[in-house]
């Protein structure tokens, strides 16, 4: 009978209890140009609403412009480019025009940078 009570009668638990994702694996980049995991090439493209759910855009901000990065130890560069294309410098590069990488990559900082995209190809 108490059982029964509690799941059936009991308010769901209070969405301040739920804890929103704290991790990005891939920032992206949003429409202002900033850091987003919700913005272009973000692992949460897609899935992120203006304030309510468990990804929004305010976290994906938050996560990738004010949370410490991931240890170096857990976060490997990747090793590979199925695809390499080509950088405005015409060199070959995986960042490039037509390469996998393409709008994933940033200057220094990230899983994806020009400079491992071009050593890479």
């Amino acid at each position: 009978q108490r059982g029964y009570q509690i799941c059936n009668l009991m308010p769901p638990p209070s969405p301040l209890l739920a804890r929103p994702p704290s991790v990005c694996p891939a920032c992206g980049i949003a429409k202002d140009g900033s850091n987003n995991c919700c913005g272009r090439g973000g692992t949460w493209v897609g899935k992120c609403s203006v304030q309510d759910g468990e990804f929004t855009f305010q976290r994906g901000y938050q996560i990738c412009n004010l949370m410490p990065p991931p240890s170096p130890l857990l976060a490997r560069p990747p090793s590979v480019c199925p695809a390499c294309g080509i950088a405005k410098d015409g060199s070959n590069n995986c960042c490039g025009r037509g390469g996998t990488w393409v709008g994933k990559c940033s200057v220094q900082d990230g899983e994806f940078t020009f400079q491992r995209g071009y050593q890479i190809c």
